[in-house]
């Protein structure tokens, strides 16, 4: 663990900086209903307003909220003296109840739940899966994958991201194509759980909703899927934590990280994804560096290597992770510290051995297209009208908005810090310098999510000593629920509903 025993924190600073949050967070939630606080800028890039929302629906979301926070508070304390299969039972009961957050915030959308296999296979929204309906061959697909980059027009999504996310529905799609039985249960089962509306179904029809069976089964899937990698970042979050700080940090950090409003707004999508694998990435890292095993070292190369097929942004998650565990190192004593250089370069050659394997088996570039995407990437920064000077200033309100104040004001290190808040520190100092790059112009509540867990476990790690810790806890989990709801009924961020 990063955190030592000898370190006290004096809990006047903690409640001063808590009582900042609490209040931060009513603010936002009345700012966000007002519609005052900024969620982009006009003329350049602005998140789509919801049409509607259906507060009939919110009963779900408060029920699965309640008893998530319930868990959290009667599990503090004790989870660190538990055996291991009651701490299994207790995340478990995590990913259930952040499943159920997630479907009953869903229902709030002004189409419910039937909005879920438009929201996978709506071009506009997800042109992944459409791009994987059209592929014949795999092998052939990913062998000319940097051709598909740099094509002409350029796509958003297609010329900035490697072939993961294209593979991710190929790779379903191929499932059902492949099963009429799978096919049809997911099919009637969909008919219990989401009873089709024609009104809805006309109006996505008209945006390509796909007719094939397969498909449509298949987007229905993909849909739950992509809710459920969301449910279960919680558990490498809860794990992570654990390992650096304590178990009652872990649970804090899981709680938190299921109730971050980007996790509910973007739902269902890819990016949910992105921040269970963002997740695992960090864990894998401060993992390996804490028990130093070599081969440790070499499963770390081999899933970051995965990974990044998926979005380089991922690549940030590792920097995050690397700076906080050698700030960590520095602030121990000279005689005690370890660099693992083993396990760094068995993980160096892991990730090399996963390059050379995908172009055997795939004639995949791996480094051709990391290179691709990072200058499609460039030229979207070039051909678009967001402008540098303003986006700098911007993005930082939107990530505070979009991951919760918060849990935004407890991820700032006000404080002098030892060992334990170079998480804080880290995640502080990689998003400043990403922001200055100017990489990220505007979507950053979506781009910058896999980020978000890390900022989870820094506002855990700050109230999990206090007193009365559970009084605050309770508040600040309740703040961030009220953004949570007020941002699902103000904003449609897949913009679903432009247009209608």
């Amino acid at each position: 663990m990063i955190s030592d025993g000898h370190e006290k924190r004096k809990p006047v600073g903690s409640r001063a900086i808590l009582s900042i949050a609490c209040l931060s967070g009513l603010i936002g939630v009345t700012f966000v209903f007002l519609g005052i606080l900024p969620v982009g800028i006009s003329g350049e890039w602005e998140w789509a307003q919801s049409p509607a929302h259906r507060w009939d629906e919110v009963a779900h979301a408060i029920v699965a909220f309640i008893l998530l926070m319930a868990v959290v508070l009667v599990s503090l304390g004790r989870v660190s003296k538990s055996p291991v299969s009651h701490r299994a039972i207790l995340i478990a009961m995590l990913v259930a109840f952040s499943f159920a957050l997630q479907i009953g915030v869903a229902k709030i959308s002004p189409a419910g739940l039937c909005e879920f296999p438009f929201a996978v296979s709506v071009p506009r929204a997800n042109s992944y899966f459409h791009r994987a309906s059209d592929i014949s061959s795999l092998r052939d697909y990913l062998s000319s994958y940097v051709d598909e980059v740099r094509q002409e027009p350029f796509r958003v999504q297609l010329s900035t991201h490697p072939a993961g996310p294209v593979v991710f529905f190929y790779g379903i799609q191929e499932v059902y194509s492949a099963s009429s039985f799978l096919t049809n249960v997911t099919l009637r089962i969909s008919d219990v759980v989401l009873p089709s509306d024609p009104e809805i179904e006309a109006i996505f029809r008209s945006r390509l909703l796909p007719q094939v069976r397969e498909l449509k089964a298949a987007a229905l899937a993909s849909a739950y899927l992509l809710i459920l990698c969301a449910a279960l970042a919680v558990v490498p979050v809860y794990a992570a934590a654990s390992r650096l700080f304590s178990r009652d940090t872990g649970l804090l950090a899981a709680a938190f990280a299921a109730l971050v409003p980007s996790m509910h707004l973007f739902s269902p999508s890819l990016d949910q994804l992105l921040v269970l694998l963002g997740a695992i990435v960090f864990w894998l890292v401060a993992l390996t560096w804490r028990k130093r095993f070599a081969w440790l070292g070499c499963i770390t190369g081999v899933f970051a290597v995965v990974a990044l097929q998926f979005s380089l942004s991922l690549g940030v998650v590792m920097a995050v992770a690397v700076l906080a565990m050698t700030l960590a190192e520095l602030q121990m004593d000279r005689g005690q510290r370890y660099w693992p250089v083993v396990p760094i370069l068995c993980g160096l050659c892991g990730a090399a051995v996963m390059c050379v394997v995908a172009f055997v088996v795939f004639d995949y570039d791996v480094v051709g297209t990391w290179i691709a995407c990072l200058q499609g990437n460039a030229r979207f920064n070039q051909i678009s009208t967001r402008s540098y000077g303003v986006w700098i200033s911007v993005n930082p309100i939107e990530w505070a908005v979009f991951l919760g104040l918060p849990l935004t004001v407890l991820s700032i290190p006000w404080q002098k810090v030892g060992r334990s808040g170079t998480v804080a520190v880290s995640l502080c100092v990689i998003l400043l310098l990403l922001n200055i790059s100017g990489a990220n112009r505007g979507e950053v509540a979506r781009l910058w999510m896999p980020l978000m867990p890390i900022a989870a476990m820094s506002c855990a790690n700050v109230m999990s000593s206090m007193k009365n810790r559970r009084r605050w806890i309770a508040s600040v989990l309740c703040f961030q629920f009220m953004q949570v709801i007020a941002l699902k009924v103000s904003l449609d961020v897949l913009s679903l509903y432009q247009g209608i």
